[in-house]
């Protein structure tokens, strides 16, 4: 009868035992024999070439992992401007130009703003803004201003073309993205709204005649 190596029978009985468990029952059970085992591995330890082969991690603590934590987006975490405005859905044109501002300013490293370059990427984006150069105006004239001009530019009766939006603007810019709860409640809210919208059309659509004598 030929003799099988007892090594190759107690892999063989583990993986047969682990058949029907899931992976973090799996990881207990390694971690539990681990422990009751280390008297024998400090006697005779693996060798590297046997120790390279388990691939295998071993948990630290048995403890479940902490939940992740949510936290308020800001203009760094975005690649994409349009993903940006989905979020933030700002309404007031002083808050688009202030938003599109910071975004480059931060995410893409924008030394200075000009607004010619503003007015060229809201078109597109498909949100064109009239007489943009009021709106810049707007921020610089704020009591705490939220952009500053640069070098010449910041002369206070030159028409500012170039700018830079300053560290007052960046906060407000970042306060426009909303807490993630926030932003749940805005997508319930409009999907809420746009519900009714498409019921009450649904019923004036089912009532012909309506308001005939």
């Amino acid at each position: 009868m030929t003799n099988i190596d007892p090594e190759i029978i107690a892999m063989n009985k583990v993986l047969e035992a682990f058949r029907n468990l899931d992976k973090s029952q799996v990881s207990r059970a390694l971690h539990w024999v681990k422990e009751r085992l280390a008297g024998a591995m400090v006697e005779k330890p693996f060798e590297k070439e046997d120790s390279a082969k388990i691939s295998v991690t071993l948990p630290l603590k048995e403890e479940p992992p902490a939940p992740p934590i949510i936290r308020r987006k800001t203009l760094a975490d975005y690649d994409m401007v349009l993903d940006l405005f989905a979020d933030a859905d700002v309404k007031k044109l002083t808050d688009k130009v202030l938003l599109m501002s910071a975004f480059l300013q931060i995410r893409y490293k924008f030394s200075e703003i000009s607004i010619n370059e503003i007015n060229r990427r809201f078109k597109r984006i498909g949100s064109e803004i009239k007489n943009i150069s009021s709106v810049v105006q707007e921020l610089f004239e704020k009591k705490r201003p939220l952009v500053a001009g640069i070098g010449n530019e910041a002369a206070p009766d030159k028409i500012r073309n170039k700018f830079k939006v300053t560290l007052n603007g960046i906060k407000k810019a970042n306060r426009l993205i909303p807490e993630p709860e926030e932003a749940v409640k805005k997508v319930r809210k409009k999907r809420k709204a746009n519900k009714k919208i498409a019921t009450k059309a649904r019923r004036r659509k089912g009532t012909p005649g309506e308001g005939k004598g």
